[in-house]
Parts: structure tokens; C-alpha cells; sequence
């Protein structure tokens, strides 16, 4: 079984392990909990939420220390 061309997929593996890490954390940091959505789609919304999250928390950062 082929998997297409092997340093395409390389690439991919090490793109998606230094991002892992990063999403792991801002799920533990912002709270989210439990993925109860798996496969492509749990990590897709796990990744949107992180980033929601992280930015509201800036947002009412920055509204707190600017009043």
C-alpha cells in the first residue's frame, strides 16, 4: 500500500506534532474540557475554540487595564 509521496507525508507528521502540544495546552489553559466530537472535526473545533477563547481572554484583559 502506497501512501503517496513519503516526504509530503514527513511533512505532514512534523507539522501536526509541533502544533499538538500548542492546542493541548490552550485546551488545558482555556478550559474547554473534554472533546466529545472525534475524528477531523473534534480537532478542528478544539483548535477554533482554543483560539476563541485565547482571544476573549485578551479582549477583557485589555478592557480591564485601559479603564
Amino acid at each position: 500500500m502506497k501512501f503517496g509521496n513519503p516526504e509530503r507525508v514527513l511533512q505532514k507528521m512534523k507539522r501536526r506534532i509541533t502544533i499538538e502540544p500548542i492546542i493541548c495546552h490552550m485546551n488545558y489553559s482555556n478550559r474547554l474540557g473534554r472533546n466529545y466530537v472525534t475524528g477531523i472535526l473534534g480537532d478542528k473545533n478544539n483548535a477554533v475554540l482554543s483560539g476563541c477563547g485565547k482571544n476573549v481572554r485578551k479582549i477583557i484583559s485589555c478592557m480591564e487595564n485601559c479603564s
